[in-house]
């Protein structure tokens, strides 16, 4: 992570604490502590920050912020996080630098792709879809309109719907406890399933033409990485193994592939399932830009599933812990 340059000429206090942070490597927390000595004065007249837990006190913030909001209840079953204390190393100016310097920022970015991963594998586990989805609406239009005192009223009409996705269960505690760990130990959700579920927020809103291409190819890249796991195991080289992927490109070709090396003749799924309700809905979505009704889009999304989790069977959350407790342990 890089340090942050330091701002103005430290006084002879805060050089004293700078050499004494560089001889002493420590820790922070988020907020920084211990540091009051090195904040200039004005600043103590603000709020401090919240506490968390433990026996030292945060440093007041440099520029506090405040947000308003709806006291809503929490429903049974929600995981509600209140708080994050997080822990980096402290260096030099790092430890008693300027709160508009410091590196909050890549500590956010840390801590979206860690939340990015541990819902990817929560939304497969739970067929739950985490992010807002936004109808294509009608045309927003504003207007103004006089009013009786002389003035203008102005409306407004049209523009994007929100969607609102009902019908979904809550992730039970095991799966959280087990997104955690993966997205603790970056595993990511396999790229498959990423695409299954790509495909169900466009679904949702209304987007069927990118939800069958995408669908149907959660559903090609599923075969595609069976049929490899299953020639390398068999010790085939890498060149043959590219050279028989080659020979099933499309989903339609690379079926029979699939059946016959990995699922030993038996799918849920037929091949002319796979070519009616994958195969050439793709192809029309793709190559004349048809753009398909919901009921093909439907039967497009239920075959795509059941290939995806046929021939790349999502890990159970028990399997997920397993793992990431053997990894911690070397």
């Amino acid at each position: 992570m890089a340090r942050p340059a330091p701002v103005g000429g430290p006084s002879s206090r805060r050089g004293e604490l700078l050499d004494q942070a560089r001889a002493e490597p420590c820790s922070a927390d988020v907020p920084l502590e211990n540091v009051d000595d090195a904040i200039h004065s004005i600043t103590r007249r603000t709020p401090p920050a919240p506490r968390f837990p433990g026996t030292r006190r945060p440093a007041p913030l440099r520029a506090p912020r405040s947000e308003t909001g709806f006291a809503l209840p929490v429903p049974d079953g929600m995981l509600l996080v209140t708080a994050v204390r997080l822990r980096i190393p402290a260096e030099g100016d790092l430890a008693i630098g300027s709160y508009t310097t410091w590196p909050i920022t890549s500590v956010g970015a840390v801590f979206g792709a860690w939340l990015v991963r541990a819902e990817a594998w929560l939304d497969a586990w739970t067929g739950t879809i985490r992010q807002p989805v936004t109808r294509i609406g009608t045309p927003l239009i504003r207007a103004a309109l006089p009013s009786d005192d002389g003035g203008l009223a102005g409306v407004a009409t049209g523009g994007p719907v929100p969607v609102v996705i009902r019908g979904q269960r809550w992730a039970t505690p095991e799966e959280v406890t087990a997104g955690f760990a993966a997205a603790s130990s970056k595993l990511d959700l396999p790229l498959a399933h990423t695409m299954l579920r790509r495909s169900l927020v466009e679904l949702h809103a209304g987007d069927y033409r990118l939800c069958v291409i995408d669908a149907c190819s959660a559903a090609e890249i599923a075969l595609n990485d069976a049929i490899t796991a299953r020639l390398r195991a068999h010790g085939l080289a890498e060149a043959e193994t590219e050279q028989l992927l080659r020979l099933g490109s499309g989903i339609a070709e690379a079926f029979p592939v699939y059946r016959q090396l990995v699922a030993a003749g038996q799918s849920a799924v037929s091949r002319n399932r796979v070519i009616d309700q994958l195969a050439n809905p793709r192809n029309r979505a793709v190559h004349a830009g048809e753009h398909p009704d919901e009921a093909v889009v439907q039967r497009v999304i239920e075959t795509a599933g059941l290939l995806v989790q046929e021939a790349v069977p999502l890990p159970r959350p028990d399997d997920i812990l397993r793992l990431t407790r053997s990894r911690s342990r070397r």
